[in-house]
């Protein structure tokens, strides 16, 4: 049996709820994401955007042809729900982005020793800090620019 980590922690989600709060259908299933509005998340029957093979199909959640709809309003609840969801396409850019940033910031950090002020005063050391992050910038965008003409020629 395979052992899975629990990062965040949580004992059990609530019923009727998966780990990363998608909501379950009337049958057990994940619900699928279909977009925010607001601030709410909505869901729709995973039966109906072919998703999952429900043996009961629609008529077991819904009689609309469009299936049963949940909404969910973030703001009840801003630890388990997020707009956008959690492992949905957005949300994986977007940590992709978050990501890639505090990776940038620990490469300063540690290349540059930028936690170790580099005199005595303040100011002084706090310029360096800001000439650092310049070269820095300016050599990622020199990089980043020359693979982009490798890559065009």
């Amino acid at each position: 049996m395979k052992c899975v980590p629990n990062l965040r922690n949580e004992k059990e989600p609530p019923a009727g709820y998966s780990s990363n709060g998608t909501p379950r259908c009337s049958m057990g299933y994940d619900m699928t994401y279909w977009g925010s509005e607001k601030n709410y998340l909505k869901f729709r029957c995973p039966h109906v955007v072919v998703k999952v093979d429900c043996p009961h199909g629609t008529a077991w959640c819904s009689d609309s042809n469009y299936g049963m709809v949940c909404k969910i309003n973030v703001k009840d609840n801003v630890q388990k729900f997020s707009i956008p969801h959690r492992d949905s396409a957005e949300w994986n850019e977007l940590f992709k982005e978050r990501t890639s940033v505090e990776r940038c910031f620990l490469r300063l950090k540690n290349k540059y020793d930028s936690e170790q002020p580099a005199c005595s005063r303040q100011r002084k050391s706090q310029n360096t800090r800001t000439s650092q992050c310049h070269c820095f910038i300016s050599l990622s965008f020199r990089m980043h620019r020359s693979k982009d003409v490798e890559t065009a020629a």
